[in-house]
C-alpha cells in the first residue's frame, strides 16, 4: 500500500509531499505521481518558484517558499493537491493513504 505524507511547517503551511510504497502498477499510483507533477509544475511555470520533484526512491516534493508574498497562492495550490490526493485515497483505499506529518518528523 502507498502511503502519502504531508509536512506542514509551524505555521501550518504545507512544506512537503513525500510519498513512499506507490510502485507505478496501481490507479492510485499514477493518480498521485500526476498530483505531484501537476504542483511542481503549477508553482514552476505559473508562480515562478523552484520546488523540487524527486523521483528516484518514491516521491518527494520539496516547496519553495522563498517568496513570502506568494503564501497564499502557494496555498490555493499546494491544500488543492491535497484534497486531491485525498479523495484519490478515498477512492482507492486499499491501495493508498494520506497522513499528516509535522515538519521534522522523518518518514
Amino acid at each position: 500500500m502507498g502511503e502519502i505524507f504531508i509536512q506542514r511547517d509551524e505555521a501550518g503551511r504545507i512544506a512537503a509531499l513525500i510519498g513512499e510504497g506507490l510502485g507505478d502498477s496501481g490507479p492510485a499510483a499514477r493518480g498521485s505521481l500526476y498530483f505531484f507533477r501537476a504542483a511542481e509544475s503549477s508553482l514552476a511555470e505559473y508562480l515562478r518558484l523552484s520546488p523540487t520533484l524527486e523521483t528516484d526512491n518514491g516521491l518527494q516534493l520539496i516547496i519553495d517558499r522563498s517568496d513570502e508574498l506568494l503564501n497564499r497562492e502557494i496555498d490555493a495550490v499546494m491544500e488543492t493537491v491535497v484534497r486531491g490526493l485525498k479523495l484519490l485515497a478515498h477512492d482507492f483505499p486499499d491501495e493508498l493513504v494520506v497522513h499528516e506529518a509535522p515538519l521534522g518528523i522523518k518518514v
